[in-house]
């Protein structure tokens, strides 16, 4: 008869970074932000980091419009990946970078987002190349908040409303960057239909 035998396995990364990707998650502007990444290698008793940047787009391997298979030899397709598994541009704009090393084969790699004037979201790829013919990749997200949101932050619904009576709605316009005042010099209701129906009064806070 036949027996059916089932093979699992977990292997390692070489390099295994903790947490998986540097996220600073929302950001107010003008902050400078710090997020500590360990890396380590449980493959070889010691490592080096050599360089690093932001990661290279790999090449296009040609392939036949019609079989989508590639139209050079496999080898050379393999060789192609693993070069440019190993090539990085420049460091990116707005972040800077300490390294700490804890043990021979284990790293402390420290970013401070340094640029969080730029509003919107902020996601860069990096490579570190070490002397193991190895690297390793960090993804480095954030969200830099507008100078001035909203609070709900897309609109405001009053529900159903009775005849002849008067419901008040109220929105926080939230400072996102505490480096700069921001003043409310006037408001005005615009694309509205109902616009006499609507009264609109503002006032500040204590928190400025």
């Amino acid at each position: 008869g036949r027996i059916q035998l089932s093979a699992t396995a977990n292997i390692q990364q070489f390099f295994q970074p903790s947490p998986a990707y540097a996220n600073f998650g929302m950001v107010t502007g003008g902050d400078r932000p710090m997020q500590p990444v360990t890396v380590w290698s449980t493959q070889v008793p010691a490592f080096r980091i050599l360089r690093w940047g932001e990661a290279a787009l790999p090449r296009m391997i040609p392939r036949d419009k019609k079989t989508g298979q590639p139209t050079i030899p496999e080898e050379e397709a393999k060789k192609w990946m693993e070069e440019d598994s190993m090539k990085i541009k420049d460091p990116p704009a707005g972040i800077v970078y300490e390294e700490t090393q804890l043990a021979p084969n284990k790293y402390k790699l420290t970013f401070t987002l340094d640029d969080t004037k730029t509003e919107g979201v902020y996601a860069k790829r990096l490579r570190f190349v070490t002397d193991q013919e190895r690297a390793f990749e960090l993804t480095i997200h954030a969200v830099v908040q507008p100078l001035v949101s909203l609070d709900p932050p897309t609109h405001y619904a009053f529900g159903l409303i009775a005849r002849n009576t008067s419901v008040t709605g109220q929105f926080k316009l939230v400072n996102g960057d505490k480096t700069r005042a921001v003043n409310i010099t006037g408001v005005a209701v615009e694309n509205c239909e109902q616009k006499g129906h609507l009264q609109v009064t503002y006032f500040d806070e204590e928190d400025p």
